[in-house]
């Protein structure tokens, strides 16, 4: 066997193993060694607007759009607190991961707004259909608990229907943690 493995040997994720690290042990590659860069992330996401107050990009309802649209925002992250952006890239992952699995591949928005003392993530479908809703996470029901993720870590949350469907949240930055 190879240093890589066999050659059809794939991760969960269908990447490749790393070769033997220097404990002898494999390791799956990490999402930042072996994810796009924020160039290829363009790819997936294609740019609207980068300005200092506001990211915005269109994108299809892929999978990939989500891991896509965290890396597309790290240009931003010296602008936040750590918290504040680990916060934010939450968010904006399970904002993603919901649109992504009602979009059927459809064209979805995303933008991030930076105002003082706020910011706010929207994803956005031209498409009118019910939008989730945050509940109780249980077992039986995980694709509940992304919006729930998103009750719990922002500040507030909801949804506009005045043209498709927008699913926003906002963190205040000059909250502290309790």
């Amino acid at each position: 066997m190879s240093a890589l493995g066999s050659p059809g040997q794939l991760d969960a994720q269908g990447r490749r193993p790393m070769p033997d690290g220097p404990t002898g042990k494999r390791h799956a590659p990490s999402e930042s060694s072996s994810g796009p860069s924020n160039s290829e992330a363009a790819g997936l996401l294609t740019p609207l607007v980068l300005s200092e107050t506001q990211r915005r990009f269109r994108f299809r309802g892929l999978p990939q759009a989500i891991g896509a649209a965290r890396r597309a925002l790290r240009e931003w992250e010296g602008h936040f607190e750590p918290d504040h952006f680990y916060d934010l890239s939450l968010c904006v992952s399970e904002l993603v991961t919901s649109r992504v699995q009602h979009s059927a591949e459809g064209e979805i928005e995303l933008a991030v707004l930076r105002a003082p003392g706020l910011v706010r993530a929207e994803v956005s479908d031209p498409r009118d259909e019910v939008a989730p809703g945050a509940t109780q996470a249980t077992l039986t029901t995980p694709a509940d608990w992304g919006m729930s993720i998103i009750d719990v870590v922002a500040d507030r949350w909801g949804v506009d229907r005045s043209a498709g469907t927008c699913v926003w949240c906002e963190i205040d930055l000059s909250s502290s943690p309790p």
